[in-house]
């Protein structure tokens, strides 16, 4: 059967000698061999293969990029995966693996390819959270974890808008605020593991913090960190918090419109409507409503949105984002 034989040539020979055996049975593979996959990939265990290239990274690299290319045209679905003792016997994706080890030239093959963005791993996570996420250091990126993230955006894989990605063919888009199992949404964890570098790129690209993340940071007791972090951020866009004290971060502006949550939005456009002038309105409430002042204590202390709340809220955000 050849899916053994290629596990087996995986571990018995040197990568690159295992690799070279493992493209050339796949050339020789038949349409039964391929059927006989199952949603199986050798890919996988060629990219982690790619890691331990020592000083023949171009070698390896050439041939992983030549492997895809015979995956492809043999009928292999790109998306396939693989669970090993390598990965925690934990399911991985090629696109996810080759964007956590930050090998953007792969992952731009996947994709011209046909690959799925937004094809998650066993632990949901998909190649955005993999790009913004250094395996060396969790508090700054590589540069090829940014010309990952830079191939996402040519390739136009990543939305903002929660309604492009559910309208979306299914795999298509992947969305800004998107869940992994483990450590929540990119910009969550990029403030858990103060990610500057990561949180710079998120805001830039239109990120926005979600009420899931606002409620998950107040009771993990990090909101000071974050408006560290949105004052670092500001600073390098050229976007001044005035005095740059941290609890200006607290009041509404332009500058940190995205750091509050659509839920506090949709509260103030709905006061709005009380009835005090536009400018009394503006001056006099809106910056002494903290991100927090619409949840109740009960959604403070962790416990969840009302179902209601939590499926409309991207919506709600799309419709009044721009009035607020």
């Amino acid at each position: 059967m050849l899916q053994q034989d290629l596990i087996a040539l995986s571990g018995k020979h040197p990568p690159l000698t295992a690799l070279k055996h493992i493209i050339r049975r796949m050339r020789l593979a038949t349409k039964k061999d391929i059927e006989d996959f199952q949603n199986w990939s050798p890919l996988v265990r060629a990219i982690l293969m790619c890691t331990r290239f020592g000083s023949n990274e171009n070698i390896f690299r050439d041939l992983i990029l030549e492997l895809v290319e015979v995956c492809h045209a043999k009928g292999v679905s790109l998306d396939a995966g693989d669970r090993c003792v390598a990965t925690g016997e934990v399911l991985e994706r090629p696109l996810v693996l080759a964007a956590h080890y930050g090998d953007h030239q792969v992952v731009e093959k996947l994709l011209f390819l046909g690959a799925s963005p937004d094809c998650a791993n066993g632990e949901g996570k998909t190649a955005l959270h993999a790009a913004l996420h250094n395996p060396v250091s969790m508090k700054r990126l590589r540069n090829c974890d940014r010309a990952t993230f830079q191939i996402l955006v040519i390739y136009s894989c990543i939305t903002t808008s929660l309604g492009i990605y559910r309208s979306s063919p299914l795999g298509s888009k992947l969305y800004i605020n998107g869940d992994e199992i483990t450590f929540g949404t990119p910009m969550l964890r990029a403030i858990r593991f103060q990610n500057d570098d990561a949180f710079r790129i998120l805001v830039e690209f239109g990120a926005f913090l979600s009420d899931r993340d606002f409620l998950l940071l107040y009771k993990m007791k990090l909101l000071r960190r974050f408006r560290k972090m949105i004052i670092k951020c500001n600073d390098s866009r050229g976007l001044l918090v005035d005095g740059k004290d941290v609890q200006n971060c607290g009041v509404w502006s332009e500058a940190v419109d995205w750091s509050f949550p659509p839920t506090w939005k949709v509260a103030v456009h709905l006061c709005s409507f009380c009835g005090l002038p536009e400018e009394v309105f503006n001056s006099y409430l809106v910056p002494f409503l903290p991100r927090h002042w619409f949840y109740n204590s009960a959604q403070l202390a962790g416990e969840s949105l009302p179902p209601r709340i939590l499926a409309s809220l991207g919506e709600l955000e799309l419709r009044y984002r721009d009035k607020v």
